[in-house]
């Protein structure tokens, strides 16, 4: 494919796509990443892949974005096949796990046609067709694994809310998860953050008190200089210099080398969303650089997860 066919399809992607964007914007207050707490991220996925300038890449960077919302949409109808699968009256159970079981399927077969459908209205040829029909199942994936996570939460909170009822049984557990090569957990205080980790090297991402996101980076082999800047790369963007927080100095209890959020975090974060590879560089106290290479795949879903629980996930009820 050209590079005149690639920049037709960006473009008439870009007018096709911002409706559902506008639209979700107007209904929720804008942040400095994803939006709201609850906002889901309706980039479009054409300009999210910006700078593939070939037919291979473009359609290699859009099937990465369809698996994490695939996986995304994938994790949120498994939560609401436990909470179906939790009432407690045998025929209440059956009636609710055959609703959704049907949902599932018929909107599978809607994605399917109306995409199919999308793609043959929007390409000229079987090139333009594939991928504009695939990133309309990205955009309509991350879209439906928002709204059934919306259901699955205003579910829990009724729960919560009203205790004793017949409904099902709450689960007020840190809603962690496994996102590819990144993963969300909690710690002690109940605080979310997404995690990825190589050859005892490992890089958190946690929720800022002030919005965005803080860096972290922490090893079990080498003792970070945390005196010294580290440098950070995705792919072949221009390479980005850190200082640790003031009043982070040393092994701190978030452990490791710690940023706190800034725009340059922002922009490194918005980058490590299209890339593949996060390179980062870093001296130990005896002075030796040391490099530390991490998978950036599953990071976009690790991030929206996070992003859709809050910085503190709900307790039970007292």
């Amino acid at each position: 494919m050209s590079l005149s066919q690639t920049a037709r399809i960006l473009a008439i992607a870009a007018v096709f796509t911002a409706a559902p964007a506008i639209a979700a914007n107007q209904s929720y207050s804008t942040g400095p990443y994803y939006g709201s707490a609850r906002m889901p991220y309706l980039g479009d996925p054409f300009q999210e892949c910006r700078g593939r300038q070939s037919e291979l890449e473009l359609r290699a960077c859009l099937s990465r974005l369809h698996d994490e919302a695939r996986y995304d949409l994938d994790y949120v109808n498994d939560r609401l096949e436990r909470l179906a699968s939790s009432f407690q009256d045998e025929g209440v159970r059956a009636y609710h796990e055959e609703k959704l079981r049907g949902a599932r399927t018929t909107w599978s077969a809607y994605l399917d046609y109306h995409c199919d459908f999308e793609g043959a209205m929007l390409g000229d040829d079987n090139t333009e067709v594939g991928l504009q029909s695939l990133a309309c199942q990205i955009m309509m994936m991350r879209i439906q694994a928002y709204r059934l996570d919306t259901l699955a939460q205003n579910i829990d909170i009724e729960i919560v809310d009203t205790p004793g009822t017949d409904g099902p049984i709450a689960d007020v557990r840190c809603e962690q998860g496994d996102f590819r090569e990144w993963r969300v957990r909690c710690d002690a205080r109940g605080n979310y953050f997404a995690e990825t980790g190589t050859g005892g090297n490992t890089l958190r991402l946690e929720r800022s008190v002030n919005g965005g996101f803080d860096l972290v980076l922490a090893s079990s082999v080498h003792a970070i200089d945390t005196g010294r800047s580290i440098n950070v790369r995705v792919d072949s963007n221009p390479t980005l210099d850190f200082r640790t927080t003031p009043g982070y100095a040393g092994p701190s209890e978030r452990g490791g080398f710690v940023i706190d959020n800034s725009p340059a975090v922002d922009t490194l974060i918005g980058q490590m969303r299209q890339g593949g590879r996060v390179a980062v560089v870093f001296y130990d106290t005896a002075g030796q650089a040391q490099v530390a290479n991490f998978s950036l795949y599953g990071v976009t879903s690790a991030l929206e997860h996070l992003a859709d629980r809050g910085r503190v996930y709900r307790r039970p009820a007292r």
